[in-house]
């Protein structure tokens, strides 16, 4: 069953007896109530099979303020040189201690930290995807079970959305559950789904490359594959094309319902109202120093703070660029936008 919750451990106890839930073995118990914390947050979590999978208990920063806010130059440049090349994807865990990033051109991912105090790497993990897609780009966070991290990740050709576990210390991954049938028509080669991004409470919204670019959306559950809904073509109707990756705001839990697409053409964030999925509107887009990175392709929002109060945005890039900026949560900096920048 999927349910969300607002409340304090309290009353998440108190429901949990009214449920008979208080029945289940200590282990699982234990994880339900990591759903509830001290202060007031929302959480979905999925039972299944005797496991729990906690999907985006974000006690990080869900509010991104106006892009303006992160200024014109990053924080921090650097080589993720843990990737190797082909920079694809990044996530963050629901805590946004912990990164995932794709390299498509080997069909790997990797988990990695960078320290707040001196930006030193530290890799932690790393699996091998060949087993079960031919085309990795797009990465997003779904929960943890008792084996390992959960995510959506997309193959652009064909272009589906998959359903993969990565275990606890890396490895070889042998299978995974497809959520999604291919797209028709089918996407021309390396042109199919680039991004996706998690948006508990609504979906998961995934972005094709080119011709069309467009934003699609996967009503996702566990255990059936279904069809996607085109939403609309963003090259013809919203300007922005060659589409590299898209998140939702704390990683990948969103209040209110909005994205963020990352574009080659013209090189810029820009922010999506997807409140009503028959009519996507941009909130506001932004270009800063994205314009100097050589192939923008990840993006993704974590705290930076321990109090939530600053909010961090990465931008990766080919082969292993990541920049990053800062802005204070509660900034309402206008973005002045001067269209965009270089193709």
């Amino acid at each position: 069953m999927m349910m969300m919750m607002m409340m304090s451990p309290a009353s998440a106890v108190k429901m949990m007896m009214a449920a008979g839930l208080l029945a289940l073995p200590r282990l699982l118990l234990g994880l339900l109530l990591l759903i509830t914390t001290t202060t007031t947050m929302t959480a979905f979590m999925m039972l299944d099979g005797g496991q729990v999978v906690v999907v985006s208990a974000h006690q990080i920063a869900r509010k991104v303020p106006p892009l303006a806010c992160f200024g014109d130059a990053p924080v921090a440049r650097m080589q993720i040189d843990v990737v190797r090349s082909d920079f694809s994807s990044l996530a963050a865990t629901s805590s946004g201690s912990t990164l995932f990033a794709l390299n498509n051109g080997e069909k790997a991912a990797f988990q990695f930290t960078i320290s707040s105090e001196n930006g030193k790497i530290e890799k932690i993990a790393e699996w091998n995807l060949t087993n079960i897609v031919a085309d990795p780009e797009g990465i997003a966070y779904l929960g943890v079970n008792k084996a390992g991290h959960e995510f959506a990740i997309t193959d652009e050709n064909p272009s589906k959305v998959h359903m993969v576990t990565l275990q606890h210390g890396g490895g070889e991954i042998t299978s995974s559950s497809v959520m999604t049938t291919a797209i028709d028509p089918p996407a021309m080669a390396n042109l199919g789904f680039e991004g996706v991004a998690n948006v508990p409470g609504e979906g998961l919204f995934v972005v094709q490359e080119q011709k069309p670019a467009a934003l699609w959306f996967v009503a996702a559950s566990r255990g059936v594959v279904t069809t996607p809904q085109k939403l609309v073509d963003t090259a013809s109707t919203l300007g922005i094309d060659a589409l590299s990756d898209i998140t939702a705001a704390g990683g990948d839990a969103a209040e209110p319902a909005e994205v963020f697409v990352l574009s080659k053409a013209p090189k810029q964030i820009t922010r999506l109202d997807i409140s009503d999925r028959n009519n996507v509107k941009i909130i506001e887009q932004y270009a800063g120093a994205i314009c100097g990175m050589k192939q923008p392709e990840a993006i993704a929002f974590t705290t930076a703070s321990e109090d939530g109060k600053k909010v961090r945005m990465l931008v990766g890039g080919e082969p292993t660029e990541l920049l990053i900026f800062e802005a204070d949560v509660d900034c309402d900096k206008k973005t002045q936008f001067d269209g965009g920048c270089c193709i």
